[in-house]
């Protein structure tokens, strides 16, 4: 499914482009070239500073770490989504990393507790407000 996807994006994105693009000229290639450089740089210094810490607490060595996490990273950045990303990310640790097949079966069995744990600490809270001073 992922790569399914993957494949037509370049496809959705210009059908997506197309009318703003239309309607605004020239002038939107420098916006979306300035969106572009800085979503890419802000990525390129995330994945630098990132790679030493888990290469580190991980036990592995770069390559295997980068052969592991390399798929899970353009699903992430062409998607935006970490979940969209989980399916190749749980693919490349299991053929590129030294880690047993049990691993990825612990995330799929505390997910909907942690998940649950997690709304209930988002879920939005109610206050009611009196005014201080009445009249």
């Amino acid at each position: 499914m992922v790569r399914w996807v993957l494949k037509f994006m370049p496809v959705g994105v210009f059908a997506l482009v197309l009318p703003m693009a239309s309607r605004m000229g020239l002038s939107i290639v420098g916006v979306l070239g300035y969106y572009t450089i800085l979503v890419c740089s802000i990525l390129i210094i995330y994945t630098l500073l990132l790679y030493p810490i888990a290469v580190f607490a991980g036990r592995v060595s770069w390559r295997a770490f980068a052969g592991a996490s390399a798929p899970a990273q353009a699903v992430a950045a062409s998607s935006r989504s970490s979940m969209a990303s989980l399916p190749a990310l749980i693919d490349g640790a299991q053929r590129h990393l030294p880690y047993s097949q049990e691993s990825p079966t612990l995330f799929f069995r505390w997910r909907p507790r942690l998940l649950k744990s997690i709304a209930l600490c988002l879920r939005p809270r109610h206050f009611s407000f009196t005014p201080m001073c009445m009249d």
